[in-house]
C-alpha cells in the first residue's frame, strides 16, 4: 500500500502553485518574495480558519440580552480578504525586469522635447564659437 501524502492547507496549495508558476517561468523567489510568500501561505491558512468558525457560529451572534453583532471572525476575515491581494501583487511571477509598455504618443513627444533642446544647444555652442 502506497504511502499517502499529507493533507496540504489551503495556504501551502496556494504557496506551491505561485512556486510552481514562477518556476515555470524561470524565476526563483528573491528573500523578498519568500517571505510574502510565507506570509500569504499563514494568512490563506488563517483565513480558512476563520471561515470554518463562522461556518460553524454563524455569521451573527446574539449576546445574552438579545443584541446582535457580525461575528468578530468574519470582520477579521475581510481584513485580511482586503490585505491579500496586496500582498500577493509584490510576488511578481514573470519577468520583473521589462516592466509596462511605454505609451508610443507620450515617447514621441519626449522625443521631440529632447530633439528640441539639443537643438537649442547647439545653436548657441555655434554662437559662442564652440
Amino acid at each position: 500500500m502506497a504511502a499517502r501524502k499529507p493533507k496540504q492547507s489551503p495556504g501551502q496549495r496556494l504557496r506551491a502553485e505561485i512556486v510552481s508558476e514562477m518556476a515555470e517561468a524561470h524565476v526563483i523567489p528573491d528573500s523578498k518574495e519568500a517571505a510574502l510568500l510565507d506570509a500569504v501561505r499563514t494568512m490563506v491558512d488563517r483565513m480558512a480558519q476563520l471561515d470554518n468558525i463562522v461556518t460553524i457560529d454563524g455569521p451573527i451572534l446574539v449576546s445574552a440580552t438579545g443584541t446582535q453583532r457580525a461575528h468578530p471572525a468574519l470582520i477579521e476575515y475581510r481584513q485580511l480578504a482586503g490585505t491579500l491581494p496586496r500582498m500577493l501583487a509584490g510576488i511578481v511571477i514573470g519577468d520583473s525586469s521589462t516592466g509596462a509598455p511605454k505609451d508610443a504618443a507620450k515617447q514621441r513627444a519626449a522625443n521631440a522635447r529632447w530633439s528640441r533642446r539639443d537643438q537649442l544647444r547647439s545653436a548657441q555652442a555655434a554662437r559662442a564659437g564652440l
